[in-house]
Order: C-alpha cells, then structure tokens, then sequence
C-alpha cells in the first residue's frame, strides 16, 4: 500500500463521520417539526391546517430535489453544492424568524427544504463512492445519522422554545447549523478515479511491489 493509497483509506473514515455528523443535524427539519408546530400554535396563534402545509411544502421540496443532487454533484462537484445547500438550510430557518405570515414561513422552510433534500443526497452519494467495498455498511451509517439527531437535540429544543420562544430558537438554530455545516461541507469530495478500497486488493498490491 503507498502512501497515496493509505491516506484515501485514513480519509474515507473522515469523510463519513462527516456525513454521519451532517445527517444527524438536518434531520431537525424533518424530526423536530412536530415541537416547531407545536410552538407555532401556542405562540402565533395559527391553525393546524395552516401550519401543516408548511412541513408538506418542506417534504416536498426535499423528496422532489434529492433525485437531482446527484447529478449536481457529479457535474458541479459535492463540496461546491454541500456548501450551498448548507447555506440554504441555514438561511431558512434565519428567514423563518422573521415570518410574520404563514405564506413567509412556507417559502423560508421550503428552501431549507431544498437544501437538506440536496445535502442528503449528496451524503448518501459520497458514502458510496467512498465505500465501494462496504456500500451496505456505509449507507447505513449514514442514514442512521439522520435518524440519530432526534435522540440528540429534541430534548435540548424543547427546552430552548420553553425559555426563548420560537423566533429566537429559529435564529440560534439557523446560525448553528450554518456555521457547523458549511465548514464540514469542505471535507466532501469524490475519490480519485480508479481509486481502490479493498483492503485484499491493497494488500496483494504490497505484497508484490515491495517498499524496499
């Protein structure tokens, strides 16, 4: 095994605790509505019906953007187009502390929506292409992420909309998430062509070509 080999063995670990972190965080979105709506009820005083249209638009715009996000990232490349989806998915929720209207709020949680239906494909896509050898193994990790976060953070946002109320717990969220996305964002990219994984394959590669 050269060196070249071993750091995109080292770096493929990286790149999925990586996704599984990302995954974890934008599954807010998704997991944590049910405390957003809640809030919603309680302190802006809108109906049900009202602010259920707003996680509809959201899961639309997730489900109908993920099947593109993998051609985006193939032509763009996945660290420019993680980036910007992070952006979205923090400036929705920035935006979202200022609606005053529920038609603001449906657009402001609707981006965010785009932006965690890209990010979530893009890490899914990584994970594979990094992890050739174990794609079950690595997709799996990455999607147990998305499903972790809710374990991690509902208590903690429970708690935040109790004491600060929903503008302020969408404005912490927005920028927390902005700040800690984009820059794990940067570790995304797609190995090398022709990159091999296999630890057999490598293995034999050093057996017949010797250091020394």
């Amino acid at each position: 095994m050269d060196a070249s080999q071993f750091s995109a063995m080292r770096y493929r670990w990286v790149l999925i605790f990586a996704a599984f972190v990302i995954m974890m965080i934008i599954s807010i979105y998704q997991y944590s509505w049910f405390l957003f709506a809640y809030a919603i009820q309680e302190q802006l005083k809108w109906n049900l019906a009202t602010i259920g249209l707003t996680f509809t638009i959201f899961a639309y715009a997730a489900t109908f953007i993920q099947p593109f996000s993998g051609f985006i990232a193939d032509t763009y490349g996945p660290r420019k187009i993680a980036v910007g989806a992070s952006f979205l998915i923090g400036i929705g929720l920035i935006l979202a502390s200022y609606a005053s209207s529920p038609h603001v709020l449906y657009v402001c949680y609707g981006l965010g929506g785009l932006g965690v239906g890209v990010l979530y494909g893009i890490s899914t896509a990584c994970a594979i292409k990094w992890f050739p050898d174990r794609r079950g193994f690595a997709v799996g990790l990455v999607v147990f992420g998305f499903g972790a976060g809710t374990a991690l953070f509902n208590w903690l946002l429970e708690g935040l909309l109790e004491t600060k109320g929903l503008r302020t717990t969408f404005m912490v969220l927005g920028v927390s998430m902005m700040t800690t996305l984009i820059p794990l964002s940067f570790i995304y990219k797609y190995p090398q062509e022709g990159a091999s994984f296999s630890y057999d394959s490598l293995k034999s590669e050093g057996e017949m070509s010797p250091d020394f």
